[in-house]
């Protein structure tokens, strides 16, 4: 969290009273240059590390890519709703305050936070439908258009071949050939002729009036990719490095640029008289219109989760939540 002039806040942190408890001073390090935040350390006292149960970082970054546009909501959190009632709510949730600290309790609720987010990361792979990019230096223009068809062709022929038993001459031998080596020649033209196959691709795009989106993305997506490959000078900075130093003085003149004493005192004072809030009770109702108002298309967060499998999901899941939260 940055203290600072302005009245909308974009990160926050939630914790609860045991853990408030043993917080002894959170620090804001200015002297660090970041993106758009500036990072933040917790001193705690008194505090153990306990090993969750089931270890949640694992192959939690995947490449996959999900196509919310065609998610079928009703079907999706049907799914959610049939996954989260084989999910054992521990007793210790319902029964121990806040304060409970017994390790028992404490390894009950890691399992059931797991089973929680297991059963919503599952329910989103076999859901929501996948985008299947597979952009990589190893794609050619015009493949579909030019070498598809030959590449086919080839195919066909050399099972021919193998199946009639490989042989060193013959009709099946030559056909083998004259297709691998058309097939070869045409992926060899995609490749010189990859800028002009591009270009005619694009304007194949601009013809379908229906598919002007694909279109200008396409445009953009060229456009930084022969930016990025050419541009090595921007003001005075010459190369990597000294680009690198340039942003890093301009960012770190502007972060530090006003003075946010006051702000501070003014949020400090704030928190301290409004005491009450910290026993206040979260409602499914809270939980449901902040979802509604996150932003989507984002990356999945350290557990794999990503916010629209909560957007999307019942009013179960918050109430799953809201047992952990209290």
């Amino acid at each position: 969290m940055v203290y600072n002039v302005s009245t909308s806040w974009i990160d926050h942190i939630v914790c609860s009273k045991l853990l408030d408890d043993c917080i002894s001073t959170i620090t804001v390090h200015y002297d660090f240059v970041t993106s758009d935040d500036k990072p933040l350390s917790v001193k705690l006292t008194d505090m153990g590390v306990q090993l969750c149960v089931d270890d949640l970082t694992k192959a939690c970054y995947s490449s996959v890519k999900y196509d919310w546009s065609k998610i079928s909501i009703p079907h999706y959190k049907s799914a959610v709703h049939a996954g989260l009632a084989h999910v054992n709510i521990p007793q210790c949730l319902l029964g121990c305050d806040c304060l409970c600290n017994k390790g028992d309790h404490l390894a009950a609720i890691d399992k059931c936070c797991a089973d929680i987010t297991t059963c919503i990361k599952e329910c989103t792979d076999a859901c929501v439908p996948t985008l299947n990019n597979c952009a990589t230096k190893y794609n050619v223009p015009g493949l579909n258009d030019v070498v598809k068809e030959k590449h086919a062709a080839a195919c066909a022929a050399y099972l021919d071949w193998v199946i009639d038993g490989k042989p060193r001459s013959g009709y099946l031998h030559k056909a083998m050939v004259s297709t691998r080596v058309a097939f070869k020649f045409a992926l060899r033209h995609c490749k010189a002729a990859e800028e002009q196959l591009k270009a005619d691709a694009r304007a194949k795009q601009l013809a379908c009036k229906h598919n002007l989106k694909a279109f200008w993305k396409s445009i953009a997506r060229d456009s930084c990719k022969r930016v990025s490959a050419s541009v090595n000078k921007v003001g005075e900075a010459v190369g990597t490095s000294e680009i690198c130093k340039m942003w890093q003085m301009q960012f770190s003149n502007l972060y530090n640029s006003l003075d946010v004493a006051r702000s501070k005192q003014d949020f400090l004072s704030k928190i301290t008289s409004d005491v009450d809030s910290v026993h206040r009770c979260i409602t499914v109702n809270e939980v449901s219109v902040a979802l509604r108002h996150q932003k989507k298309d984002k990356s999945a967060g350290p557990n794999g989760i990503y916010m629209e499998s909560l957007i999307f999901a019942c009013t179960c899941t918050f109430e799953s939540f809201l047992h952990l939260l209290s």
